[in-house]
């Protein structure tokens, strides 16, 4: 029992040493290994003709068909791109999405290593790489996962912006990654109100302590 216990604390000592990308790279991984096994399993469906459909139109006839959609042009403009030069199988169609998936994984678990710890990122990283709901939008055609991850990277842009001193670059980031996301869906909105409410209370901490 002694030696094991010795043993365990050795292995803990060098699992800590590791870098932290070594962590990343397994999970990745699998996140990539479970997107791509579900990628072709289902047909394509309405939502997904829909973006079939308008990725063969040139991108100011997206632009002008996207004035009268419910979705911004973003991702179609995106996806116009991808399918010149990747094809428009049904694998390729996902592909993107799948791209989109597997990077907000990635950028999830700097985000969290940033306001949490190590552990925290593997544990939740892991967590979002098995998470039903991703998985099932990083195989489907259209702009869902794309908008998961700039959401992610406004939320990590956002986060450095407020704690680093060469604010004006990550600032200017998170303004582009805003923007980018705004006309990706219009639902990014809604991370908004977070980000100011926490500039509110940091300035309502700031004054306090001048205060004080």
């Amino acid at each position: 029992m002694k030696k094991i216990r010795i043993y365990l604390k050795k292995l803990y000592a060098f699992l800590r040493q590791m870098p932290d990308w070594i962590w990343l790279i397994p999970i990745l991984i699998l996140a990539a290994n479970v997107r791509l096994t579900y990628l072709t399993k289902a047909d394509i469906w309405h939502d997904e003709g829909y973006t079939a459909a308008i990725i063969q139109q040139p991108i100011r006839e997206i632009i002008t068909i996207t004035t009268t959609d419910v979705h911004p042009p973003l991702y179609y403009v995106i996806m116009h791109v991808w399918q010149s030069i990747f094809g428009n199988s049904v694998a390729s169609l996902r592909g993107f999405s799948v791209t989109c998936g597997v990077l907000t994984i990635a950028l999830l678990f700097l985000l969290l290593q940033k306001l949490f710890s190590k552990r925290i990122a593997v544990f939740g990283s892991f967590l979002a790489a098995l998470g039903p709901f991703l998985i099932r939008y990083s195989d489907e055609a259209r702009m869902y996962a794309l908008a998961a991850l700039l959401a992610v990277a406004m939320i990590y842009a956002f986060v450095v912006a407020v704690e680093r001193k060469n604010k004006k670059f990550w600032w200017t980031l998170y303004g582009i990654l805003v923007a980018l996301g705004l006309y990706t869906q219009y639902f990014l909105a809604l991370v908004l109100p977070a980000h100011f409410a926490y500039i509110w209370l940091k300035l309502g901490e700031n004054h306090t302590a001048i205060k004080n």
